[in-house]
């Protein structure tokens, strides 16, 4: 169909889903009741032939069609849950551009242009209080940065270092300069 028509609807969406994602491991099931307006797209000229009157309304048996049964999930939907999209009104409209078309009309009047703004003077709203905070408060920015890996932990180290090698004596990174074993090898 063209792009320049589409059909605008009142939508009464109801049923149950849940959070989590997939289906196979689904967990706070909710119920679903609520009301929106949506644009779809116009199916063929076919549906427009024979559920649509002269003023643009889809008649019920158009609705009906349009109405649909879908899945919020995104797993296989052995949940059971589902929802039904019932179209509640429905009406043909067509895209245009209002702006475009008054000022085709309307060209008689003289162009102006739009007045100019002074632009807003900037405010120092923090007032030398920034400076004091963190004066008084040399920890917030000496805080100690934190590992950026878990085999930097030294708390990690301490723990590994109790359990025995896989390799024993012969592990090729018991001394290896960059990325050493931490495991135990004196067994």
């Amino acid at each position: 169909m063209t792009s320049n028509h589409y059909i605008y609807t009142t939508i009464h969406t109801t049923g149950k889903s849940h959070h989590g994602g997939y289906c196979s491991d689904s967990y706070d099931f909710y119920d679903i009741d609520e009301h929106t307006t949506r644009t779809i797209s116009v199916p063929s000229k076919d549906f427009i032939r024979n559920h649509c009157d002269s003023d643009g309304e889809i008649t019920w048996s158009g609705m009906e069609e349009l109405s649909k049964y879908d899945r919020l999930c995104s797993g296989s939907g052995c949940c059971g849950c589902s929802i039904y999209r019932k179209v509640t009104k429905a009406t043909l409209k067509k895209r245009r551009n209002i702006k475009a078309e008054f000022l085709g009309d309307e060209s008689s009047d003289e162009d102006t242009a739009p007045p100019v703004k002074a632009p807003i003077p900037f405010v120092n709203a923090f007032r030398g209080r920034v400076n004091s905070t963190y004066t008084a408060n040399p920890s917030w920015y000496n805080t100690p940065k934190k590992p950026h890996s878990k085999f930097d932990d030294p708390i990690y180290r301490a723990r590994v270092s109790q359990i025995p090698c896989n390799s024993g004596s012969n592990c090729h990174r018991k001394d290896h300069p960059t990325k050493p074993c931490y495991y135990n090898h004196s067994f």
